[in-house]
């Protein structure tokens, strides 16, 4: 799903200039990680990765809290809308 989310970001009808996409991956063994960094070049949009610790168990509220501290430095302080998913 997440060479489709990029696709789908990437062919925005209209893309802010500042658009800035944040990514944090707790524990994957999928490839993600390669993935992204093998297409931050292509993108129209700034693209912010951070790997986590490798939890066990995994924990989805301490995953969303590392998300969105990253999102949060990601806008500097300036005002912004912050999105969340959990892809898995």
């Amino acid at each position: 799903m997440l060479p489709r989310l990029l696709v789908g970001l990437a062919e925005l009808a209209i893309m802010p200039e500042d658009l800035r996409v944040c990514i944090y991956l707790d524990g994957c063994t999928d490839g993600s990680a390669d993935l992204l960094s093998q297409a931050v070049s292509t993108l129209p949009f700034q693209l912010m990765v951070e790997i986590g610790p490798k939890q066990r168990p995994a924990n989805a509220g301490a995953a969303r809290r590392r998300a969105m501290e990253l999102g949060l430095r990601a806008l500097g302080g300036a005002e912004g809308l912050l999105f969340t998913t959990d892809a898995d």
